[in-house]
């Protein structure tokens, strides 16, 4: 029988590339909201974030829609 051996401990390094590819688009969309509730007046109002959800529910239908017929193949 023959055993491998591995090193005790793996060493990670950090690497900008990668975080950024996990957490890119994340951290645009806090940069530009953070940047329009500083810029814009009553931005982070209630009924500016009511609103805005209610604006974009419908297009986020509509993508969920389009990624299960595009995941499925039937498309």
């Amino acid at each position: 029988m023959s055993s491998v051996t591995t090193s005790g401990a793996t060493r990670s390094t950090f690497s900008f590339a990668r975080i950024w590819d996990q957490f890119g688009m994340l951290v645009v969309f806090a940069v530009l909201f953070i940047g329009c509730v500083i810029f814009v007046p009553n931005f982070a109002s209630f009924v500016n974030m009511k609103g805005l959800g209610l604006a974009i529910s419908m297009s986020g239908m509509v993508a969920c829609g389009m990624l299960f017929c595009l995941a499925s193949g039937d498309f």
